[in-house]
């Protein structure tokens, strides 16, 4: 018996870590609050008041705290799959490219978090 259901929408390249930290998202001209809820090294997940599409492209703003001091990104990305929960939507956003840099803050972030236990 073959499984018919997509799995997809549910995987990501790496881990994922639980955070809760402010994003802003800017998507056609719009701008949204949200709260992301994890974090991986190709997407994440975040909490939104306001519903995108699947397939719409978007900009999210948001930082990532180290040791030190918080480091400010800015990613394009997509969203993969949007679900109401009571009257807020759960959305899953595919970054789309990132530079070296990006990719080594979100990369630092995870070990740090990981140190941490959080």
């Amino acid at each position: 018996m073959t499984n018919t259901f997509n799995t997809t929408v549910n995987q990501r390249c790496e881990n994922r870590v639980s955070i809760n930290r402010p994003v802003q998202m800017q998507a056609a001209a719009q701008p949204l609050s949200a709260k992301m809820l994890d974090l991986s090294s190709c997407g994440m997940g975040v909490l939104c008041p306001s519903a995108l599409p699947a397939g719409q492209s978007l900009s999210v703003s948001f930082s990532l705290p180290d040791y030190e001091q918080e480091h400010p990104l800015c990613l394009q990305g997509e969203v993969v799959h949007t679900t109401k929960t009571q009257n807020l939507y759960l959305m899953g956003i595919v970054f789309n490219e990132m530079t070296a840099h990006q990719a080594l803050i979100i990369r630092g972030f995870m070990g740090y978090h990981h140190r941490l236990g959080a």
